[in-house]
């Protein structure tokens, strides 16, 4: 049985010849390696070389080398300040430029240049020491959170706090170190942070607190409030104090019991509700 000649372009393999992928340009087809066509490309300095068809497809390869003269320039850096750092000279390149950058506490660090005109990175990584190094821990995770309820627009719970008014004092918004300083380390693991006793009203060390899952239902929007002999609470939590259910209390409610025997920890009977049968349509 005859082989295949691999330099012969089989008709299943799209022709790339004359595509230009990045500084590029496809000249023909060069073999096949396998299962995988490579292509003679010429790149826009006048090197010409073999790449294969996926490379070219995924945008893995767009010119010849990374020393390529037809790559853009390097935008010049040095002497730039860039938040805590100061840009002294080139260090390297991969795939993008990499500069050698004194920070203000003395420390040198390499980093890349898009990070520093993006302000991803801003110090060595002395600044989150310098704030009160709590990043990662479970409070920073919280003020992280309630900076994004409340700031940004693309968050899934915008709408019920930023979207609605509800702000974050400037003490806090600033600064990480003021927050847990004024919040203290939470009491216990699942404790989270509770506008209270406004849960209208902004975060800040007057109005905020940390808060069980209870006290955090109890003080939601949705919580009915009952008052009785001038105390206010919402309806679990007076079930709870009765020794009830919470359907319990909401049945006595609805049947129009008098106040005295609605907040009445004597166990009355109650009427089950009553569940009403669906209704059929006749069919012909």
């Amino acid at each position: 049985m005859a082989q295949s000649d691999s330099t012969q372009k089989p008709h299943r393999v799209k022709d790339l010849t004359g595509q230009r992928f990045g500084h590029q340009v496809v000249i023909g087809f060069a073999e096949m390696r396998g299962k995988i066509p490579y292509w003679n490309v010429r790149c826009d300095c006048g090197d010409e070389r073999p790449v294969s068809g996926y490379s070219l497809k995924a945008g893995r390869s767009t010119r010849c080398s990374r020393k390529c003269p037809a790559n853009p320039p390097v935008k010049d850096e040095r002497g730039k300040v860039y938040n805590r750092l100061t840009v002294i000279e080139l260090a390297e390149i991969r795939g993008e430029a990499r500069w050698l950058c004194r920070c203000e506490c003395g420390n040198l660090t390499k980093v890349a240049g898009s990070d520093l005109r993006g302000g991803d990175t801003k110090s060595c990584g002395c600044l989150r020491a310098s704030q009160g190094g709590g990043h990662g821990t479970t409070e920073y995770t919280t003020w992280k959170e309630m900076k994004r309820r409340c700031f940004n627009t693309r968050n899934s719970q915008y709408y019920l706090y930023g979207g609605r008014g509800i702000t974050i004092c400037d003490r806090w918004r600033k600064s990480f170190v003021n927050f847990l300083a004024d919040m203290g380390p939470k009491p216990f693991p699942e404790a989270s942070i509770d506008r209270y006793p406004d849960m209208n009203g902004p975060y800040s060390p007057e109005n905020c607190r940390w808060a069980t899952k209870m006290e955090q239902s109890q003080n939601s929007r949705k919580a009915r409030m009952l008052t009785y002999n001038g105390e206010t609470m919402c309806m679990r939590a007076w079930a709870r104090r009765l020794g009830i259910t919470h359907g319990t209390l909401r049945r006595r409610i609805k049947l129009g019991w008098s106040p005295e025997k609605v907040f009445s920890s004597e166990h009355y009977f109650t009427p089950p509700p009553i569940k009403r049968a669906k209704s059929r349509t006749a069919t012909s």
